[in-house]
């Protein structure tokens, strides 16, 4: 079954308004723990941890890119992204 509207000018606007906003909170919701992570990295603070070498090692797989070929390689970005 197909159903017609006929919009007003701002009843059209109020649907395009609603309908990006319903993409936002579908966007926002999908990135989830990424944004937990760029902040991170955006605040510059040390992460700690004991024997974290394995979740330094899934969070940036999971979370930034896909894990470099060698070991100096993958070294070098984590202290691009954290520093500290």
């Amino acid at each position: 079954m197909l159903k017609v509207y006929k919009f007003t000018p701002e009843q059209r606007k109020e649907y395009e308004e609603k309908k990006h906003k319903e993409k936002v909170d579908y966007m926002n919701s999908a990135i989830g723990f990424t944004r937990v992570i760029e902040l991170l990295i955006k605040a510059k603070k040390p992460l700690v941890g004991h024997n974290c070498y394995f979740d330094l090692l899934f969070l940036y797989n999971s979370f930034l890119e896909n894990l470099p070929k060698k070991y100096s390689d993958f070294k070098k970005k984590l202290n691009e992204k954290f520093p500290t």
